[in-house]
């Protein structure tokens, strides 16, 4: 007896949760109970709503990875100098890996990096030795995401202005 009214207990808690979901953010009980089944903490619902209207999305298609993202970098987007050139990123949420746009002199490189690469790229002693060691001339970045078209810049490949420009706008709309 006891068994159902814990698991009664639970169910309601569940349901009231997937209610503030509705109330607060103005979305359908389809969409709430995703929301709460992977939010099951109201208490994490701040940090996921900041998320996701930093990516311009709706609460509902923020993921853990996009909200550990997002605490972890500082926000979702981001700038560095190096001895390479200043280093531009952004997250993105749909990729699930962050893309970078490096200018070295007049030459614009993109790269679509993993996201434990730009933690420590980000977090190394030197970023521009950082890139130098482990990033620049690495086939496997240079091909990674080329079915998103990211990499260009490295070798024969340069960007097309127009990448350059879907990132500064993408750049520039993200919070």
């Amino acid at each position: 007896m006891k068994k159902y009214m814990v698991a009664d207990l639970v169910k309601g808690i569940r349901e009231d949760l997937i209610q503030e979901a509705m109330d607060r953010y103005n979305i359908n009980e389809s969409e709430a109970t995703r929301f709460v089944d992977n939010f099951p903490n109201e208490s994490t619902w701040e940090d996921v709503e900041a998320t996701a209207e930093s990516l311009g999305v709706g609460i509902e298609e923020v993921e853990d990875d996009d909200v550990e993202n997002y605490m972890e970098m500082g926000g979702n987007k981001g700038e560095i100098e190096s001895s390479s050139g200043i280093i531009q990123w952004i997250y993105d949420n749909t990729l699930k890996a962050y893309i970078v746009l490096l200018m070295v002199e007049e030459n614009a490189l993109m790269y679509l990096i993993d996201n434990n690469m730009m933690k420590e790229w980000i977090n190394s002693d030197s970023a521009g030795i950082y890139y130098n060691n482990n990033i620049r001339g690495n086939k496997d970045i240079e091909s990674q995401g080329e079915s998103s078209g990211v990499p260009c810049g490295c070798g024969p490949n340069p960007c097309e202005q127009r990448k350059i420009d879907q990132f500064n706008n993408k750049y520039s709309s993200i919070l």
